[in-house]
C-alpha cells in the first residue's frame, strides 16, 4: 500500500516535509503545494530553492503544477527533470475562485477539448523525457455526474496515477465522500483509495462498510459497488466545525444503527443525549 502526503499551501514546504519524513515513517511520496509557472515555464526562485532542498534530503517528492497550457507545463517539466524529478503532477482540482477564473486547476474542466489537447501534448513530451505524469482532479465543475466524460479523457493517456478529489468544483470542501469510492472501484477495475471523512455522518456511514454509489435522476444510489477503502482517517477534531444540522444528521445515523443492532448502545445514547447534543468529548 502507498501513502501519499497531500500538500497544504503555506505549510507543507521543504522543511515540513523533511521533518515529517524524519520523525514519521510511512509516506511513500510527498506532493508539493502547487507551483504556478508563467506562460514560458518560468517559476519563482523560492520554488527552485524548495525543490533543491528536497533533492538533497533524499525524499521522494512529486512537484504539482498549476497551468492551463501544455507549453508552460512542458517547459517547467524540463527544468524539474534536470533536477532529477521523474514524476510531475498536473492539478485539475484546485477550486479557488482566482485559480478557476484563469482556467487553471478545476477551471480546466470547463473546457474538455482544451484539457484533452493539453494532456496529449504533455504526455507526448513526457514520453520523450522519460517522465511520468499524474493528475489530481475534481469530478466535475457543477456536478459529479460530469465525471464519466472527464474520465474518458484521462483514460486516453498513460497517466501514472489519477488522484480523484471526491467533489465537483462547486462543492468546494463540503459534499459527502462515498462518490470517490465508486470512482475508485470502477476505474481500471479498481484502484486503491483512502477515505478522509470530515462530518459525523460520513465517519459513521459513508466512509465505512464499502458501499459506494452514484445517484441517477430516478433515485438515489441506484448504481454502485461494494468496495473497501485501503484506509479510513477520521479526525474527530473536524467535528467541532460542523453546523448544528450536520451534527444532528450524524447523531441520527448513529441512533438508527443502535436501534438495528444494539439495545445496550441505544440506551447508552438515550442516557447521554444531553452531552451528545452539546458535543461533550467526555
Amino acid at each position: 500500500m502507498e501513502f501519499l502526503f497531500a500538500p497544504m499551501e503555506g505549510i507543507t514546504y521543504a522543511i515540513y516535509r523533511k521533518l515529517h519524513h524524519a520523525f514519521f515513517s510511512g509516506a511513500t511520496a510527498y506532493y508539493t503545494p502547487f507551483i504556478a509557472p508563467d506562460s514560458n515555464g518560468s517559476f519563482k526562485a523560492k520554488y527552485l530553492s524548495e525543490l533543491t532542498k528536497d533533492c538533497s534530503a533524499g525524499i521522494s517528492v512529486i512537484p504539482q503544477l498549476l497551468v492551463n497550457r501544455a507549453s508552460s507545463f512542458n517547459a517547467t517539466a524540463d527544468a524539474l527533470a534536470d533536477l532529477g524529478f521523474r514524476e510531475i503532477n498536473l492539478n485539475t482540482g484546485c477550486p479557488s475562485g482566482t485559480v478557476f477564473a484563469k482556467k487553471k486547476g478545476a477551471g480546466m474542466l470547463t473546457d474538455l477539448q482544451m484539457l484533452d489537447e493539453c494532456l496529449e501534448k504533455i504526455c507526448e513530451h513526457a514520453a520523450q523525457r522519460g517522465l511520468h505524469i499524474s493528475v489530481k482532479t475534481r469530478m466535475g465543475v457543477h456536478s459529479t455526474e460530469e465525471f464519466p466524460q472527464i474520465l474518458e479523457i484521462y483514460n486516453r493517456y498513460p497517466l501514472s496515477r489519477l488522484i480523484v478529489h471526491v467533489r465537483a468544483r462547486d462543492g468546494m470542501y463540503k459534499s459527502e465522500p462515498d462518490i470517490a469510492g465508486f470512482a475508485a472501484s470502477t476505474y481500471k477495475r479498481g484502484i486503491a483509495f483512502v477515505q478522509m471523512p470530515t462530518s459525523l455522518l460520513a465517519m459513521v456511514d459513508s466512509s465505512v462498510g464499502g458501499k459506494t454509489a452514484v445517484n441517477l435522476p430516478q433515485g438515489k444510489n441506484l448504481v454502485g459497488t461494494f468496495y473497501q477503502p485501503s484506509f479510513v482517517c477520521a479526525d474527530i477534531d473536524t467535528l467541532s466545525t460542523l453546523p448544528e444540522r450536520e451534527w444532528r444528521c450524524g447523531c441520527a445515523e448513529v441512533a438508527k444503527s443502535a436501534v438495528i443492532d444494539s439495545d445496550d448502545f441505544f440506551f447508552w445514547l438515550a442516557e447521554c443525549a444531553g452531552q451528545l447534543s452539546h458535543r461533550d468529548e467526555q
